[in-house]
């Protein structure tokens, strides 16, 4: 498994491929790790922390190779300088790390190679230059490969392509690895759709769904109930993590290229899918949480939004357009564990997804499956798409619509005040949980070798 997110350092990426390395030796399978040290990892992953509770309870038989990346090394940029915006217009690659790691990784899989041949090479993207490096690598010394895609290169999301040089290059690297690689892995059966639209071709036997899914190896299914705001009690509604929005990147967007400022003006947007990710954000809930205020001022003492992760100057500003500032309270970064502690401390959990124009959303997060281990009723303000059709199976959430607001506030009204039963769907979740996602991952490697 070569690996450019993994612990100690707690990026979202890393808990993939922890999950299936506690897990693969169950199916005959031993595991070795290429991962660079954690001091490198932080370097690329700023926003995360470094929490050596997540190496615990490995098995013995892994082993964990740390081959250091060069000095050069950046992903995620903190502070947006000048120069920082000239590297993001010249990389075509769209990250430096693949160039950054890629002589010490070829001289380290040369010495494996030569000592304990591995029979199949895994790779988890993004970040997406792993993944032509590992197809060079796996083409070099004849090993099958399996790239799991957790996301889309050739999409881009909410942010466009600096130009659309770098979105063909996107493209042709994306369709790159899914020929080179024996099997390809995908979190969802809205995104293998888009993938053969994208490319025009089905890739028959190729792709395979692998889902994310819990982190953790049980989890209790027995129905529970919300916990009502009782007299003089606050009733906290949180959020774990990014909202993956960027309102200047997405009025941009709208504009005709003429109407742009400066070099702007070459940036691109693919057509393949129209997508709104101001219903990524909290935006709607806010709307909603507002009204209800309006209609219901006596639980403005009561009801409060907390958000645990980076505090983007935009949601501040959002927060006081609808003048909820004294109802939100900002955690910044946990680690793992404290971020679970402080999920537990929540009386519901709110979920958010981007709208697809004439389609359905494709990203199912890995902190929905966190939620439901917290056993906290999920507050949905989601499109149609995986995450709706998700949470109205598994029994453990209440669907809201972001266009309608004052519905969606008699929807958080009553999860306030009102008791409520939530019945998991044991049989529906059973499918999610490591083992047997590792399960089929198993297969799907056993199936190549």
């Amino acid at each position: 498994m070569l690996a450019l997110e993994f612990p100690p350092v707690n990026s979202t990426g890393a808990f993939r491929y922890l999950k299936f390395i506690k897990h693969l030796y169950n199916f005959g399978i031993k595991v070795t790790i290429i991962a660079p040290p954690a001091d490198d990892l932080i370097q690329i992953h700023p926003y995360s922390k470094v929490d050596d509770t997540l190496l615990k309870g490995l098995p013995a038989d892994i082993d964990i190779i740390r081959v250091p990346l060069s000095e050069k090394a950046q992903y995620t940029i903190k502070e947006v300088t000048f120069k920082s915006k000239i590297r993001h217009y010249l990389n075509f690659k769209g990250d430096n790390l693949a160039d950054s790691w890629h002589i010490s990784l070829f001289n380290c899989v040369e010495k494996l190679v030569s000592t304990n041949r591995p029979d199949c090479i895994f790779v988890s993207l993004p970040p997406y230059s792993l993944g032509p490096l590992a197809a060079k690598i796996a083409g070099k010394f004849s090993i099958p490969l399996v790239a799991d895609f957790r996301d889309e290169w050739s999409l881009n999301k909410s942010v466009p392509f600096p130009t659309i040089l770098h979105y063909w290059y996107a493209k042709k690297m994306e369709r790159f690895i899914f020929d080179y690689a024996n099997k390809v892995t995908i979190v969802t059966p809205q995104l293998i759709q888009l993938f053969r639209k994208i490319h025009k071709q089905t890739f028959e036997n190729k792709f395979e769904l692998l889902t994310n899914g819990f982190d953790f190896d049980e989890v209790d299914f027995a129905k529970f109930s919300n916990k009502i705001a009782s007299s003089g009690e606050k009733f906290i509604i949180g959020y774990s993590g990014s909202f993956y929005y960027d309102p200047r990147s997405s009025a941009l967007s709208e504009k005709p290229f003429y109407k742009r400022p400066g070099i702007k003006k070459i940036t691109y947007r693919q057509s393949v899918t129209r997508e709104d990710w101001s219903y990524r954000s909290p935006l709607y809930f806010i709307k909603a949480l507002a009204f209800l205020f309006s209609r219901r001022p006596d639980l403005k003492n009561i009801i409060f939004f907390h958000h645990i992760g980076h505090l983007a100057p935009w949601l501040v500003n959002m927060i006081s357009e609808f003048e909820l500032q004294n109802n939100f309270v900002s955690h910044g970064f946990l680690s793992k564990q404290e971020n679970l502690l402080m999920q537990n401390n929540f009386n519901a959990l709110l979920c958010t997804s981007e709208k697809v124009i004439d389609g359905e959303h494709y990203c199912l997060s890995s902190k929905v499956f966190d939620y439901i281990k917290m056993r906290k009723p999920i507050l949905a303000f989601v499109t149609n798409g995986i995450t709706k059709s998700f949470i109205e199976k598994c029994g453990c959430g209440i669907i809201c619509d972001p266009d309608n607001f004052e519905e969606s506030s008699f929807a958080i009204e009553k999860l306030v005040t009102q008791s409520m039963q939530f019945y998991p769907d044991k049989d529906y979740l059973d499918q999610f949980l490591p083992d047997n996602l590792s399960k089929k991952l198993a297969f799907v490697i056993k199936e190549i070798v």
